[in-house]
């Protein structure tokens, strides 16, 4: 992506920024405004957040038809790009790094769905200092395995993955966190729509099967009992079972050092990305 201009779009409120990459940096060359009303949610993660969103949104979208088409290769690639993965893993651990890396990428290559390739990779682009690679890959993780959020916050927690971006750069370091948080969560919500639902303030309750997309990747829960999960930044927790397609919540928690109005609006959003960070990455 080095040496290009480009425009990137954000997927709902039709802002555009024309972008400049250089080596390990990118530069705003011109900003146009939303097209659409924003949500309260897009309003409050700010600019800086929505540009972000609309910089992974797009290269997800240049990788759209290349998974398309592994996706057919079956569990004979699966079993090729796992060799590769783990001598990629013994190379890391022997800092040969530039070895690493080619290792995953092959791997990758043949198996573009292969969550732990893809934080491996993330991981050794970091510790090359190489972030704008890095941030690209940290959007790959968490569309897979949204589970590995935290630990992508946790490698980030001096904010260097935001400071390859001239108009982020100069923020303190919690800021520059808070806005890359922000951006790997919306494009988690992103990845599945949530449940929509609105109004509900008592428990039990059920958000039923019928108008709603009850994700794929909750099959990790479907008839399980209750289950509790926990908000990977907010610290908020849900009691919750998934019962022939049917999402029932029996209790809310809100953690006492969290202000309502720190919250924001968007509890359904929240929900959803904190039953699928709590999934297990494939895998495991």
């Amino acid at each position: 992506m080095n040496g290009e201009i480009l425009k990137v779009r954000h997927p709902t409120t039709g802002e555009v920024w024309t972008i400049e990459t250089g080596f390990n940096s990118i530069r705003e060359i011109s900003y146009e405004g939303p097209t659409t009303e924003m949500s309260e949610p897009e309003r409050s993660a700010g600019k800086q957040a929505r540009f972000l969103v609309a910089m992974m949104s797009s290269q997800m979208k240049r990788e759209d038809e290349r998974e398309r088409m592994q996706k057919a290769m079956g569990a004979s690639a699966k079993r090729e790009a796992n060799i590769i993965f783990y001598k990629g893993k013994d190379l890391e651990q022997q800092d040969k790094l530039e070895e690493a890396l080619e290792a995953y990428i092959q791997a990758i290559d043949i198996y573009e769905e292969f969550g732990k390739a893809w934080f491996h990779r993330f991981k050794v682009h970091f510790k090359l200092g190489q972030m704008i690679e890095a941030l690209d890959c940290a959007t790959r993780v968490v569309t897979i395995a949204p589970r590995w959020l935290d630990l992508i916050l946790k490698l980030d927690r001096d904010g260097k993955l935001a400071s390859s971006i001239e108009e982020i750069e100069s923020l303190e370091i919690e800021e520059r966190r808070e806005i890359v948080r922000n951006a790997l969560l919306e494009i988690i919500v992103r990845t599945e729509p949530p449940w929509l639902y609105r109004g509900r303030n008592k428990y039990p309750h059920t958000f039923p099967r019928g108008g709603y997309r009850v994700m794929q990747k909750t099959d990790h829960y479907t008839d399980k009992g209750p289950q509790v999960v926990k908000h990977p930044t907010t610290g908020e927790k849900w009691e919750f079972e998934i019962s022939r397609g049917d999402l029932i919540v029996h209790q809310y928690y809100k953690p006492n050092s969290v202000k309502d109005n720190a919250l924001g609006t968007n509890s359904d959003a929240r929900l959803h990305q904190a039953i699928l960070a709590s999934i297990p990455p494939k895998g495991d």
